[in-house]
């Protein structure tokens, strides 16, 4: 029997007692607990991609999940004499500027984790072209000008979910402009499923962009040369600005695998940090004074 399946019983026997009981104790019989608290996901010490990664493990074992509360710091309010600025979430604040309330921002990125950065599969998609038109993603204060997105890989290869280690990525962005405009760019966005922002391709850095007016359906083709990431799960983003200002934004349009692979050719498996750096070493046969025992 899957562990998420047993029948079990919590009983609170007072403010800090719980007992859990099941009815089909035997022989060898083991089940997993997550136990989870104070994950404070307003606060910029919260270490979202550990926090997926325990609730991933959980979730293969069949286990079950604890929650003894404090989901944020919630101390950042306008009246509230805790409140530091500088200890929240960059993006807090900048939603914040937007004029959205600091309560309505935290319960809608906590609703955002758990129902969607969590329900989300990564399994590879079936296509590599995405319809944006009705996108779960978009924020519901943005009309749909961004309207689908291709993937390719090398080669011209549909992109369908996995990359090796520097490998390259080419995205064609579909999107409309509604008036005849001069000024308008476009963002690809790679994040940690945290949300965490690891890098960023935009038309502002093509040094030989050229501007002209536009008006109606526009197609931004974007390569990336190398995304030279550590292997793991990413998800892609795009957005369109015009005049300067965002009009449109489609978070997590798809999932992308870094898979492993031995990227420097020594057969380590490089696992730590967001990046690979292509570095290269070699022992001396010159001795130095300055650091010499006296």
């Amino acid at each position: 029997m899957d562990g998420a399946d047993r029948t079990l019983k919590i009983e609170k026997n007072s403010r800090n007692v719980l007992t859990v009981r099941f009815d089909d104790v035997h022989e060898g019989f083991e089940h997993w607990f997550l136990l989870s608290a104070d994950r404070h996901h307003d606060s910029r010490d919260c270490n979202r991609d550990l926090e997926l990664e325990h609730l991933d493990m959980v979730k293969k074992r069949g286990g079950h999940v604890l929650d003894f509360g404090d989901i944020f710091d919630a101390m950042q309010g306008k009246y509230d004499p805790r409140r530091s600025y500088p200890e929240m979430r960059k993006e807090y604040l900048d939603m914040m500027q937007d004029g959205r309330g600091y309560l309505d921002v935290i319960t809608e990125d906590a609703s955002e984790f758990y129902m969607h950065t969590l329900a989300t599969e990564s399994a590879a998609p079936s296509s590599h072209i995405f319809d944006l038109h009705t996108a779960t993603g978009r924020p519901v204060k943005y009309q749909p000008q961004i309207k689908g997105l291709e993937l390719y890989t090398e080669g011209g290869k549909p992109f369908l979910g996995e990359l090796r280690p520097g490998g390259s990525l080419r995205a064609v962005i579909h999107f409309t402009l509604e008036e005849p405009c001069f000024s308008f760019d476009c963002t690809v966005a790679i994040d940690q499923p945290s949300g965490q922002r690891v890098c960023t391709a935009h038309t502002a850095y093509e040094p030989d962009r050229g501007h002209a007016e536009k008006v109606g359906e526009q197609v931004f083709v974007c390569d990336i040369e190398s995304i030279p990431l550590v292997p793991g799960d990413y998800k892609l983003s795009v957005g369109l600005d015009v005049g300067g200002r965002e009009v449109d934004w489609v978070d997590d349009v798809a999932r992308l695998r870094v898979v492993v692979s031995d990227y420097y050719g020594t057969g380590v498996v490089p696992n730590r940090g967001v990046f690979l750096l292509k570095n290269r070493w070699a022992l001396s046969e010159e001795k130095s004074a300055v650091f010499r025992e006296p």
